[in-house]
């Protein structure tokens, strides 16, 4: 914030800027999603492996997991 008072950075400039790390950071995760989709689809083998062990571990739940689930789940960590 020293930059905003000494005027070499403007208020929008700082809005600017914390929109575009919160934009890169969901876009990372949106990239990354879709890679190890696109590898599972590739990969059968796995891809029936990592369905077996979400099957498995949450036994067939349909609802939202939640952070506790993924310690039941380590073919998919390992992805």
């Amino acid at each position: 914030m020293d930059l905003m008072s000494t005027g070499e950075i403007s208020r929008d400039d700082v809005t600017n800027i914390r929109f575009d790390v919160m934009a890169a950071g969901s876009d990372t995760t949106a990239v990354t999603m879709e890679w190890a989709m696109a590898l599972l689809l590739r990969n059968t083998g796995a891809m029936a492996k990592v369905r077996a062990e979400i099957d498995g571990a949450l036994g067939g739940r349909e609802s939202v997991t939640a952070d506790s689930d993924v310690a039941r789940l380590p073919f998919l960590q390992a992805w």
